[in-house]
């Protein structure tokens, strides 16, 4: 387990198994938990992911942690994967990159990821509730298209340390981000972002569209050049060919978490 006494986080909740955190941290902010309250968990039971997935928690093995905002903008998440780049580089040293629109990869595998939900609290106000997962050592049994942080650095990894820079490194970008405006951050997402200028293809639900991943707009949404249109898409996933068996096949590299 985490040695508690190690973690600077005001207002931290530690668990052994919850549903979810994100649940937790919900109920904390409808009883008027304060702003940056964070729950943590070794094992979620029915943690979730985007599209209704669900995200496996690997105890003790593992960072799983949730967080309220009640101030949000819609790029917040973009953000976020800067935080999470910003350390996982810095501190780290490891050759990890950003995947759009909220996930970490490291060597085509899926490392981190984020999930915000929002519910209404109180009759004026909503939270925001931020749920981050990062794979820390690896596992026997893990599943494909999974990375490991410590497959991607060769520098001791304290659970307790990575969560603290972590926790430190977003609310400083967050307040960041309210002062002087996402401009730095969305240079530095697509200094740092998987296959940009690369032919992409988006799966948008009920269509796929296919093209030339630009970039990102001021909104945070990823533009996708075609041959007569250049489109402006807030949400998807993309999807990339591999080959798997001698054959081309499409492969959906999730953004799930929570």
């Amino acid at each position: 387990m985490l040695d508690l006494s190690k973690i600077t986080i005001k207002n931290f909740k530690y668990f052994e198994s919850v549903s979810s955190t994100n649940d937790i941290i919900l109920e904390m902010a409808k009883n008027g938990a304060e702003e940056y309250s964070c729950c943590f968990a070794e094992e979620q039971a029915k943690g979730r992911g985007r599209l209704e997935r669900v995200w496996q928690t690997y105890p003790y093995k593992s960072l799983a942690f949730s967080f309220v905002l009640y101030n949000f903008q819609e790029v917040i998440p973009l953000v976020l994967c800067c935080s999470l780049h910003t350390v996982l580089k810095n501190k780290f040293q490891s050759n990890v990159v950003i995947k759009w629109p909220n996930d970490i990869y490291f060597n085509e595998c899926k490392l981190s990821g984020i999930l915000v939900e929002s519910y209404p609290v109180q009759s004026s106000k909503r939270a925001y509730i931020v749920g981050i997962g990062l794979n820390v050592f690896a596992e026997d049994d893990k599943l494909d298209m999974v990375g490991f942080l410590e497959d991607a650095t060769d520098i001791a990894i304290s659970r307790e340390e990575l969560l603290n820079n972590l926790f430190k490194q977003i609310k400083e970008d967050i307040a960041n981000l309210q002062k002087n405006g996402f401009g730095q951050f969305k240079d530095y997402f697509m200094q740092n972002c998987l296959y940009l200028n690369q032919q992409i293809s988006v799966n948008l639900h009920n269509k796929v569209e296919s093209g030339e991943f630009v970039g990102i707009n001021d909104s945070g949404y990823l533009i996708l050049k075609q041959k007569e249109v250049i489109l402006n898409i807030p949400a998807g996933q993309i999807v990339q060919k591999k080959w798997i068996n001698g054959h081309n096949k499409r492969i959906y590299t999730n953004s799930n978490i929570w």
